[in-house]
């Protein structure tokens, strides 16, 4: 198979990707790469300055055809979610992929040798479950 032929595999024109946590670390990367594969994405994103950075980085350098937008969005705020839908009609239309990169840990919600699982506090598992579960979900 010659790169062309696997180019045209992950051709990804005229569709538009989703990535909430989008400006994270992972998820930068797959951008990166749905961009280059002619993608529309849009990074979402609590983190504007990050955000905003990872969008001109991409656009900038791209080869894909695709077109990289920063939305502000928090996956666990449904009415700000709303609002990053909209923008994101007026711009590509409907969605096609979501990838839900956001989520992670917090370190009030982590064990040591101190802290055992059982002795966490209740307010910061339940926004790590939160972030994690309803963080894909609502989106």
């Amino acid at each position: 198979m010659n790169l062309e032929e696997l180019k045209s595999l992950y051709d990804f024109s005229d569709r538009t990707v989703l990535v909430t946590g989008g400006a994270g670390v992972l998820a930068v990367e797959m951008v990166r790469t749905l961009a280059g594969g002619n993608a529309n994405v849009v990074v979402l994103s609590r983190n504007q300055e990050q955000g905003v950075k990872v969008v001109e980085e991409i656009n900038a350098n791209s080869a894909g055809k695709g077109r990289v937008l920063y939305v502000p969005g928090d996956v666990l705020l449904t009415e700000v979610l709303q609002r990053a839908n909209e923008t994101i009609q007026a711009e590509f239309g409907a969605v096609d992929i979501l990838i839900n990169a956001a989520g992670g840990n917090h370190p009030s919600a982590t064990t040591s040798a101190d802290l055992s699982f059982f002795d966490l506090p209740l307010d910061a598992l339940r926004h790590i479950s939160d972030l994690n579960l309803l963080g894909t979900i609502l989106p």
